[in-house]
């Protein structure tokens, strides 16, 4: 049976494990990626020039030349309006092909995705089990409408069926299918990679604030593959692609000292080429940060959001203290590790006092790499969401839009409603940019003669320039990809969908 599988812009491990457990039943699958050029709504958010580069046409027209059985969809808050309008235009042209939505939209708003007409089924928790008994009972000719995960519309009403246990074994599940991805990504520049599913912190805006609620009772939600099962994987993945860089996105790298000295020994000597990973403040201390260098990490993502610690443990349910903050900043400093620290703007509680307080820590830091500074943009049914609404933040109007997806992204107005506050936004998050690449008195002066506060009228231009200053792996490999995406589609659109041979 064959099943299309269609996501925007950017290679997700999520189809990739889908892929992987529909081929080892004896589906076939194919991936339909949208470039979305200059339209990503992550890095860039230029609408027009989307326009004239867009490629959902063409999508559509091949997705529908390959006639499938089944048609996957996957969607995060953002991108919403761009799966509808492609589940739309699928219908209209495939109307008995069945069409299911997953990703973490679907997981936190699967009513709403319901709702539409086009999607007939929702994908409610993580999939691979779930679609698998689905593509299944279309093989067979059968209809099964009780299939764990799934949600599904039968005679003008819903069938909500309920979660099934989470995999707690992830060495079970089959590798992940990177070939899906290979007529569109140059698999060699480097490996997107996790080893563990699942977050442990509590945080208020994040996904994983709903997700885990939802799974309360259905087993344990933070799970890792073991490190000979994780390494092994990225054995294989190395001997087929010869990968230069491997970019690992748990969301905290860091949390098991004992998993991350049997990883440091291996990794070294089974795989050794340099690596990026993600942690948490509360999660970096000497043994971990030197056993994470001594692998062969380049530089390491830490979040912060914002230094107001009020608003940290009050807004965002991060209860880690300023002093815990600035003594992983300390070690990070120490060990002349290169990091990249996250921030959000346009948080509760956060004004101009929190921002330059943050200045004056941000231009004394040495191996800072990068600072990423982003504007807060609600997702649907996180627990900030209720506390917005009663500083009067947002209203219940507001709420709405935050579930069909329509909320700004975060690198432009997110969901910013101030005009005051989307000012000193754009402002700061300049003067936190260039720390990374100035020294003190450098950035001193800067913000003296007020140079950004006249250079954010020329948003988002000053930041993409900024980024280019300290241009590492990650944007290299995001630089190449562009490029190649942007000549394929002025020179060989008739071939973009082209299937790996």
């Amino acid at each position: 049976m064959k099943v299309a599988l269609i996501c925007n812009s950017a290679e997700q491990i999520g189809i990739q494990h889908i892929s992987a457990a529909l081929k080892q039943k004896g589906h076939q699958t194919r991936l339909f990626l949208d470039p979305s050029l200059f339209n990503d709504r992550i890095v860039f958010n230029f609408h027009n020039a989307e326009k004239i580069f867009s490629m959902r046409r063409k999508l559509v027209e091949k997705t529908v030349n390959w006639q499938p059985d089944l048609i996957g969809i996957t969607t995060v808050t953002i991108t919403f309006p761009w799966a509808k309008d492609i589940a739309a235009k699928l219908k209209h042209e495939l109307p008995q092909t069945p069409i299911i939505a997953g990703g973490p939209h679907a997981i936190m708003s699967p009513e709403v995705i319901i709702a539409e007409p086009f999607f007939d089924i929702v994908c409610t928790g993580e999939g691979e089990h779930a679609v698998v008994e689905l593509a299944d009972a279309i093989r067979n000719n059968t209809q099964n409408y009780s299939i764990p995960d799934l949600w599904f519309k039968k005679d003008g009403k819903i069938i909500k069926n309920p979660l099934r246990n989470l995999t707690e074994n992830l060495d079970s599940l089959p590798r992940p299918d990177r070939s899906v991805f290979e007529p569109y990504f140059n698999m060699s520049d480097s490996l997107l990679s996790m080893s563990m599913r699942g977050c442990l912190m509590h945080c208020a805006y994040c996904s994983h604030n709903v997700v885990k609620k939802a799974y309360q009772g259905k087993g344990k939600y933070v799970r890792r593959k073991s490190v000979e099962g994780y390494i092994s994987e990225l054995i294989f993945f190395k001997e087929r692609y010869n990968y230069k860089f491997v970019r690992i996105y748990d969301d905290i790298f860091t949390h098991d000292k004992i998993w991350l000295e049997q990883f440091s020994k291996l990794y070294k000597k089974q795989i050794n080429v340099p690596f990026f990973c993600l942690s948490h403040p509360r999660y970096l201390d000497d043994d971990s940060i030197h056993l994470i260098k001594e692998a062969g990490c380049r530089w390491i993502q830490v979040g912060i959001e914002s230094l107001n610690e009020k608003t940290r443990k009050y807004v965002l349910n991060r209860p880690e203290s300023n002093d815990e903050v600035l003594k992983a900043i300390k070690l990070l400093e120490k060990y002349q590790l290169r990091y990249e620290l996250d921030f959000i703007f346009g948080l509760p509680g956060d004004n101009e006092n929190t921002y330059q307080q943050t200045i004056d820590v941000l231009k004394h830091c040495r191996s800072l790499n990068r600072v990423s500074a982003l504007t807060l943009s609600y997702l649907p049914k996180t627990e900030i969401i209720g506390h917005s609404l009663r500083t009067n933040e947002i209203n219940l109007n507001d709420v709405d839009n935050i579930e069909a997806g329509l909320e700004g992204c975060q690198t432009g107005k997110g969901s910013i409603r101030n005009r005051t506050k989307l000012k000193l936004a754009a402002q700061y998050n300049l003067l936190y940019r260039l720390c990374a690449f100035l020294n003190a008195k450098q950035i001193d002066f800067i913000n003296k003669i007020g140079l950004c506060s006249l250079l954010r009228h020329l948003n988002p231009f000053p930041a993409y320039l900024i980024r280019l200053l300290g241009i590492d792996t990650v944007d290299k490999i995001f630089i190449k990809l562009t490029l190649r995406h942007f000549i394929k589609v002025v020179f060989f659109k008739n071939s973009f969908f082209t299937p790996q041979k």
